[in-house]
């Protein structure tokens, strides 16, 4: 009742980060699009096409360092879509890393929730939460995190404020493994 808002992983994230590069200034770029699948974030998707002129804007402002990845809810009801995620997620981590002229950017991949479970229109959330883990197996400077333990906010469908902390601190360890403590 009472809980403090959190509005996703972007804050906890940074936070972690600062408190293992003091000195360092941590700028993030949110482009959160709820309900999108993978293929309007590869090359040529709006999604992507929007995001990529942001990132290109923002690097005349300073050095992209990585990229936190949290989608996959858009894939949970199409079994096909469900078991090629891994596949069709290398296209936009390849064009991403070609068009920001970055080959080893660092990617972290983040699970989805796995309350999905409790909805019907999402059959094969398991599937696409095994395929962002085997992400790490598949494509170089990227860690893939798990959401275990989490829990939603009473809708089944969205993080409450302790998950989202929680996965905010586990994209910063990912963040941590690819660059080390010391970049």
């Amino acid at each position: 009742e009472n809980e403090p808002l959190c509005v996703g992983p972007g804050l906890p994230f940074a936070r972690q980060m600062i408190g293992h590069l003091p000195g360092r200034k941590i700028a993030l770029l949110h482009r959160g699009a709820g309900g999108t699948r993978l293929a309007q974030w590869v090359k040529g998707g709006k999604s992507y096409e929007i995001s990529l002129k942001l990132l290109l804007a923002a690097q005349e402002l300073g050095t992209i360092r990585g990229v936190l990845w949290h989608q996959g809810e858009g894939e949970c009801a199409d079994r096909e879509l469900a078991e090629t995620y891994a596949e069709r997620f290398a296209l936009f981590a390849n064009g991403i890393r070609e068009d920001l002229g970055i080959p080893d950017l660092p990617i972290v991949a983040g699970q989805i929730g796995p309350f999905l479970a409790t909805h019907a229109e999402h059959p094969y959330f398991d599937i696409v939460n095994r395929q962002i883990l085997e992400l790490e197996n598949r494509i170089d400077h990227l860690v893939s995190i798990s959401s275990a333990g989490t829990t939603h906010i009473g809708d089944n469908l969205h993080f409450d404020t302790r998950s989202q902390l929680l996965m905010g601190e586990r994209f910063a360890e990912g963040m941590l493994k690819l660059i080390g403590s010391k970049s």
